[in-house]
C-alpha cells in the first residue's frame, strides 16, 4: 500500500523481504529474489543483539550495494522500542483523509506545469512565513532545557549558561547530492571552559534526522560527563520544540530519535 512504511525499533515485527522499511529505495521495499539459505527473515536478524547496531558485514552480503548503503543509514534507536508503522503522507505519521486527499490532488497538479511567475510568488510567501516562525524559542522547565538559537543569526556570539549549568551546542548537516551527513557537539560550562567536543558522520538519510542525531549525541555526552543541569542549544527549531514537549506530536521521520532523547533526559 502506498504511503506506509515501518520505522525500525526492535526490528522483530518487520519482515525484511516483504515489508516497506528502507527509505531511499522504490516503495521502501526490498526488490528482487531472496538469497538462498540466508536464514534471516526479520530486521532484528540484521542487528547485533548486544550493541543494537547493524551487522554491516551481513547486510552487505545479502543486498546489492545501493540497498545495503540505505539500510546502514537507518539509525537504530538506543532503546529497544517497538517497531512503528507510519503513514508517510502525514508529517506526524498518522493516517487521515486530509493527507490522502492532498496526495491525490498533488498528483493531479503535477501533470499541469506551474507558471514561473506563480512559482516565484510562492517562494516569496514561504520565505516570509519562515522568517516569522523562526523567531519562536523552544524552552522547557526540566533540568535539561532545549533552546533554539535560530533567531540569533550566524553572526551571533555565544552566551554562557547560568552558574552550575552546562551548555551543549549541537548541529547536524546533510548533503542530499552525496547523501553525506554529520553531527557536531560542543560542551562548555558557565565560564566558557570547553568540557568536551565531538564531530563525526551521522549515517542518516535526511537533514532533520541529522539534527535529531546531534541532540542524541549531545545527551549521550552529557550522561558520560555526569552533567545534571544542561541547556541543549541548536538551530533546528522543529526538533528542539518537540523535545520541549517531551516528544509529543513530533515528526514521524525522527520519532525514535526523539524518544531516545526523552529517555536520555530522564536518565541524565
Amino acid at each position: 500500500m502506498k504511503g506506509i512504511y515501518w520505522l525500525v525499533g526492535s526490528g522483530r515485527d518487520i519482515a525484511i523481504w516483504t515489508d516497506p522499511w528502507v527509505p531511499g529505495i522504490p516503495g521502501q521495499r526490498i526488490q528482487g529474489p531472496r538469497p538462498l539459505r540466508h536464514g534471516v527473515e526479520k530486521v532484528a536478524d540484521l542487528l547485533h543483539p548486544n550493541t543494537r547496531s547493524w551487522n554491516s558485514e551481513l547486510v552487505r552480503s545479502l543486498f546489492i550495494p545501493v540497498v545495503a548503503k540505505q539500510i546502514l543509514k537507518i539509525r537504530v534507536p538506543l532503546f529497544e522500542w517497538e517497531d512503528k508503522l507510519i503513514w508517510t503522507l502525514d508529517r506526524k505519521g498518522s493516517f487521515n483523509v486530509t493527507s490522502t486527499y492532498f496526495d491525490a490532488k498533488n498528483q493531479e497538479v503535477a501533470s499541469h506545469p506551474v507558471a514561473e511567475n506563480d512559482r516565484a510568488l510562492w517562494k516569496t510567501i514561504w520565505a516570509l512565513r519562515l522568517v516569522k516562525e523562526i523567531q519562536v524559542k523552544a524552552v522547557s522547565s526540566s533540568p535539561i532545557l532545549p533552546h533554539s538559537n535560530a533567531e540569533a543569526g550566524l553572526g551571533s556570539s555565544w552566551e554562557p549558561p547560568p552558574f552550575g549549568w552546562s551548555k551543549i551546542n549541537v548541529d547536524g548537516a546533510f548533503v542530499p547530492r552525496s547523501s553525506l551527513s554529520a553531527t557536531s557537539v560542543i560542551v562548555r560550562d558557565s565560564s566558557g571552559c570547553l568540557l568536551a567536543a565531538k564531530f563525526g558522520p551521522a549515517g542518516v538519510c535526511s537533514a532533520l534526522s541529522a539534527e535529531a542525531s546531534a541532540v542524541v549525541e549531545g545527551l549521550i555526552m552529557a550522561k558520560e560527563l555526569g552533567l545534571s543541569h544542561v541547556i541543549i542549544e541548536g538551530d533546528c527549531k522543529q526538533i528542539l520544540e518537540c523535545l520541549a514537549k517531551d516528544g509529543v506530536n513530533c515528526d514521524s521521520e525522527v520519532w525514535f530519535l526523539i524518544q531516545d532523547c526523552v529517555s536520555l533526559f530522564k536518565e541524565t
